[in-house]
């Protein structure tokens, strides 16, 4: 059992810096390189939207660029956002040294914008950043309070810790019929934790962060809102199917086998470990 737990501790911590390494939208560095035009940016991902004294300060997201090129060259940021879908065009003003920037509108919490630059020759023809018909996105976000950031990392961490160990166990049951009962109680526990972490602190994150408590299904679509709901329904039907072993009437209550238990629990994690290395919307 032990070596068990030391197993677990190990992958939840790998799948922890993995998720974490998969869901990184932080700021990245941008040059390329046309002919005679040479742009050096780095994308704005997300603004944070500060609160003084009860009101939002929507702060403005600041895009700067270096160009080297051709005496004239025009310089716009273009953009667009969830409340007009038309897009719009900003001088990108100098700053000297070859720098350029531009502030696009704010926006409140949980609203995007998304950004292109592009540079007009003196013959008209365009460069553009990033190139085709894409654009930069940066996400308006609030402040979040870091006793519930924490409180909501350790539930998660310690969800799939149990995860892990039920799906340990399960592959125990498989192998010698043994380990129902620790199987059960990891699982319990692995919903338990999973269901603090999302639902009453996930509901105060969501909240903070883009201003509404909930944008799953059936009142949106977000991803993590979605995933969420979905890892919760897959361990609570696993425990339902071993009520009594889970909860109460004991183990003549239970509907599966032990051994068709395991393998629930075993599609479960496979499951839960898919949708949790899908990127986090926060």
């Amino acid at each position: 059992m032990a070596r068990r737990i030391i197993l677990a501790l190990f992958l939840t911590f790998a799948l922890v810096f993995a998720a974490r390494r998969l869901s990184e939208r932080g700021p990245k560095d941008v040059y390329v390189e046309e002919g005679d035009i040479r742009v050096w940016h780095r994308t704005v991902t997300e603004v944070i939207v500060k609160t003084l004294e009860g009101r939002e300060l929507n702060l403005q997201p600041f895009i700067k660029i270096k160009v080297e090129g051709p005496v004239y060259l025009r310089k716009i940021v273009e953009f667009k956002s969830e409340e007009k879908a038309s897009v719009e065009h900003r001088r990108l003003i100098p700053q000297g040294n070859n720098e350029y920037s531009a502030y696009l509108p704010p926006l409140p919490k949980g609203q995007k914008i998304w950004y292109a630059i592009v540079l007009q020759r003196q013959d008209g023809t365009e460069f553009r950043i990033p190139r085709g018909s894409n654009f930069y996105e940066v996400r308006f976000k609030g402040e979040v309070s870091k006793g519930i950031l924490v409180a909501h990392g350790v539930s998660m961490f310690a969800a799939f810790f149990f995860m892990i160990l039920s799906f340990l166990g399960a592959i125990g049951i498989i192998r010698t019929g043994e380990g129902k009962r620790h199987t059960v109680s990891a699982a319990r526990l692995a919903l338990v934790f999973a269901f603090i972490g999302t639902v009453p602190l996930g509901f105060v994150l969501n909240k903070q962060t883009f201003g509404v408590l909930w944008e799953g299904w059936p009142f949106g679509r977000d991803i993590t809102d979605n995933k969420t709901q979905i890892v919760i329904l897959l361990w609570l039907l696993a425990l339902l199917l071993v009520r009594g072993s889970a909860f109460w009437g004991g183990e003549a209550k239970d509907i599966l086998d032990s051994k068709r238990f395991a393998w629930l629990v075993i599609v479960g994690f496979v499951a839960s470990l898919a949708l949790y290395l899908v990127p986090h919307s926060l």
